[in-house]
């Protein structure tokens, strides 16, 4: 594991130092979903490809076409730029992320995000750890009931129902960009709570739940069940909540209780 952890660093260190050469880029094009992709996100895809098929493991990328269930029992998943929009924004806000499918649930996850130079990395029973100015620090996300709550809300899906599940619970709202930064964020001790019920690929949450688990937090979909990767579409189903163990059933009661659209 320590082998592939050293290749997926250095898969996503390399990305996100190309995706820098590539900032002052602005154009793009809208993929058939209305997202859309930059020569960064190609870069990128190319960079960490070519890294992660020395491994000889199957990789599944939000820039490829997919890949067939059911799936092996190792797989990389792949977000070669996590935050499209926040990278055309010029927010900062956006991420490399790298995560290790094992038997259907994450066992390895990278999230790197390069304006800053902080890498997130964790391996399944090992903890999770942030390095930053050639610091290694241990993640352990807070107990600790806070007020009020931190909502780190995305910056570009922010939906009635979710203002109403935030105002329900008080929150205070931090709105952020890219998944892996939230989840930094988060175990970091800078947030406390994340949810959607959004169209999420695979890629968008295999690094940041393990590194989110391993550093202590909680991470199910919005009923509560856990996260299923596996799905013919390669799509997260019935939403994501990302949380601190301390908010985590209020947060939850407050989706389930909170009226839909």
């Amino acid at each position: 594991m320590n082998s592939l952890l050293d290749i997926a660093i250095a898969a996503a260190k390399h990305a996100g130092d190309e995706i820098i050469k590539l900032y002052a880029t602005t154009t793009h094009e809208t993929k058939d979903d209305g997202s859309p992709v930059t020569v960064a996100d190609m870069r990128s895809n190319e960079i960490l490809t070519d890294h992660l098929s020395k491994t000889n493991i199957t990789i599944l990328s939000e820039e490829s076409e997919g890949i067939a269930t059911p799936y092996p029992e190792q797989m990389w998943i792949i977000d070669p730029l996590d935050g499209t929009k926040d990278f055309l924004e010029k927010t900062g806000d956006f991420s490399v992320m790298i995560g290790l499918l094992e038997n259907g649930r994450p066992t390895l996850g990278v999230v790197y995000v390069p304006v800053h130079d902080i890498l997130y990395y964790a391996t399944k029973g090992s903890g999770a750890f942030l390095l930053s100015k050639e610091v290694t620090t241990r993640l352990s996300i807070s107990d600790k009931p806070t007020s009020p709550l931190r909502f780190l809300r995305s910056v570009h899906n922010f939906s009635p129902y979710m203002k109403a599940v935030t105002e329900k619970l008080s929150a205070q709202l931090l709105p952020r960009g890219s998944i892996g930064v939230k989840a930094g964020i988060l175990c970091s001790n800078a947030g406390d709570f994340f949810f959607s019920l959004g169209n999420f690929g695979e890629w968008d949450v295999c690094a940041p739940e393990i590194i989110t688990l391993e550093a202590g937090g909680s991470v199910t979909d919005c009923e509560g069940n856990p996260l299923f990767y596996g799905t013919k579409n390669h799509r997260v189903e019935h939403g994501i909540l990302f949380s601190n163990t301390a908010c985590y059933k209020n947060v939850l009661d407050a989706i389930r209780t909170t009226p839909k659209e």
